[in-house]
């Protein structure tokens, strides 16, 4: 059966005012805003389990007295998933007594959000997951930038680890060990473990299994993706195989339409031989899926390197208009947009090598003009001895007082 016709989940809330108790249902992936069609671009039909929409609903139902988690999540993004355990922990504080009843999974983020709870209930065919955070990774990056993402992976490992921390009283490596072994936990296991407190009877067995490649998991009859995981060995396929002449047959299986269906392959490459129609129509919707959550991320990736380069080229300019003033215009200009923009350390060191050129020419052209001269060529000559004006006596110095005087007044001066 094709993947996209059963990859659905469901939010809803139910209040009883009387006792002041509510219920709010999470089925499905934790996302941060609906998905959309890779071709069509519209929204995708169905329910998830949006980060704003749960907020939306639990700040309607503050005033509870009681509140009633059913949970069934695969897990999504981290970041949604902190926000509504951090809501459900801060109603707790006010007073809520807060119950999370697993009906399915709750793995990677639905584990945070489970943990939220003051008391958590599973059946022994529950399921409960714990890993470390992922992170996707679109474009070119350095070393510095990969370091910088494992830091911040590293934090957000911590602050998952915190939540766990709270509900089962283990240390923080003993949980980043579990989460880094990528941990899966039975119903059993996990209230063995102190992630759940109590193991309820069940008259119906919860149905888990997974898809041939073990990409998704099929609950109760409905698939849901992993997003890029796997699941576990140990939990058996959809088609539970029986060893016949080196191959896997399945035991029948009805279809929607009440036919009876035989599937004899045990691995995805199996089916493409027994069933190609089938193995395409699976292949299809999980890279339809795989497409789909690739694009969110793209986008999300582009729209961050986007606002990331605005910023960074808002302060390149701001810190060049500080300096500008020391430089020459042209200079400054065809740093912010010419063919070879820079920064303003850059400016300044090109400013700094275009004097020195400069100084270099300068003092080049005055040597070539010094040698065209030919001013290295002229010796210098000493007046010679009979060359010296003889000095003169008082009565002759007098006299050309006299003189001066007389030219001056136009009238003859006696010395009488």
């Amino acid at each position: 059966m094709p993947f996209g016709e059963n990859i659905k989940s469901h939010f809803a809330v139910a209040v009883d005012e009387k006792t002041e108790a509510a219920e709010i249902k999470m089925y499905g992936n934790v996302i941060k805003k609906r998905p959309v069609d890779w071709w069509t671009d519209k929204p995708v039909e169905g329910d998830f389990i949006i980060g704003s929409e749960v907020i939306k609903k639990l700040e309607e139902i503050g005033n509870c007295k009681k509140l009633n988690i059913r949970l069934n999540s695969l897990g999504g993004d981290v970041h949604e998933a902190i926000l509504i355990h951090n809501r459900l922990r801060e109603m707790a504080k006010n007073g809520t007594k807060i119950t999370c009843s697993v009906d399915g999974v709750a793995m990677s983020a639905g584990s945070m959000i489970m943990c939220a709870a003051d008391k958590v209930t599973v059946t022994s065919s529950s399921l409960v997951m714990i890993h470390k955070s992922l992170t996707l990774l679109y474009g070119w990056y350095n070393e510095d930038q990969l370091k910088t993402v494992v830091e911040e992976n590293k934090q957000y490992d911590k602050a998952i680890a915190a939540a766990y921390r709270r509900k089962t009283g283990k240390s923080e490596k003993e949980l980043l060990d579990m989460m880094s072994a990528e941990t899966y936990m039975t119903g059993e296991e996990a209230v063995e473990k102190g992630f759940a407190d109590e193991l309820l009877e069940s008259e119906s067995n919860l149905s888990i299994a997974a898809c041939a490649d073990r990409t998704a998991l099929k609950v109760n009859g409905e698939y849901f993706s992993l997003m890029g995981l796997k699941c576990p060995d140990n939990i058996p396929l959809a088609i539970e195989p029986e060893q016949k002449e080196g191959k896997g047959v399945a035991i029948d299986n009805k279809s929607e339409n009440n036919k009876e269906v035989k599937f004899v392959a045990k691995d995805l490459k199996e089916l493409r031989a027994e069933n190609p129609e089938l193995a395409k129509a699976v292949e299809d919707e999980i890279k339809n899926a795989c497409l789909q959550q690739g694009k969110s991320a793209a986008e999300e990736a582009v729209q961050k390197a986007s606002k990331e380069a605005v910023e960074a080229e808002r302060k390149r300019l701001a810190e060049i208009d500080e300096i500008a003033p020391l430089y020459n215009a042209e200079l400054v200009k065809e740093a912010k947009f010419g063919d070879n923009p820079c920064t303003a350390a850059e400016l300044a060191y090109r400013a700094a090598k275009d004097d020195v050129q400069k100084g270099a020419n300068y003092f080049e052209k005055m040597q070539q003009d010094t040698v065209a001269s030919n001013v290295g060529k002229v010796n210098s000559a000493a007046l010679p001895d009979d060359a010296a004006p003889a000095a003169k006596t008082e009565e002759q110095n007098m006299q050309d007082a006299r003189d001066t005087v007389n030219a001056l007044l136009g009238s003859e001066v006696k010395n009488d």
